[in-house]
């Protein structure tokens, strides 16, 4: 995904220094006010802004915002992820519960595009660990797991098949057997 945005990119800008590093940029501005968006939205104004603070301080932060590189995509799309799993856990509307986990999945098959299956995996783990550490660990919250795989698959798999039929196969024994 993070080479499509360069793409993009030097397709609307040519291609410099700037144009390489800007996707990078706009990702970790966007992971910034998303951050404010949860803090706020689950802990208060004040912690939310605090967040989004300490956040675009960060030095690794800063440094990773401005190298033209996947970490900060997949950063965006994880910490994304996490986040719509926040927000659909802490929400009592049904519908709106629904609408977080289903873009939790959106962001999860983003991140498997960027990086590959540790997109999905690391929420998982981590939405897991939290389950087990609350002793909520149940169907209820089996199924979540569920719908966030289904649409992450949704999202990525078009393009792994894709590039595995263009490749024949080659990309997919390098990418998945070597690689991850």
């Amino acid at each position: 995904f993070y080479y499509w945005i360069i793409a993009i990119s030097y397709k609307l800008l040519g291609i410099s220094a700037f144009s390489s590093r800007l996707p990078s940029a706009i990702c970790a501005i966007l992971l910034v006010l998303f951050t404010w968006y949860v803090g706020k939205k689950v802990l208060g104004n004040i912690s939310g802004f605090l967040s989004a603070v300490i956040l675009a301080t960060s030095v690794e932060y800063i440094m990773l915002g401005r190298r033209a590189a996947t970490d900060i995509t997949l950063t965006l799309f994880f910490s994304s992820s996490l986040y719509s799993i926040c927000l659909g856990y802490f929400i009592k509307d049904f519908r709106v519960k629904i609408f977080w986990t289903v873009l939790s999945g959106v962001f999860a098959g983003l991140a498997i595009l960027t990086k590959g299956p540790i997109g999905v995996v690391l929420p998982f783990v981590i939405l897991g660990g939290f389950l087990l550490a609350r002793k909520q660990f149940d169907i209820k919250h089996i199924k979540v797991f569920f719908i966030i795989l289904i649409t992450a698959l949704i999202v990525s798999i078009p393009w792994y098949i894709a590039v595995h039929v263009a490749t024949g196969g080659e990309f997919t024994n390098v990418f998945f057997f070597k690689h991850n």
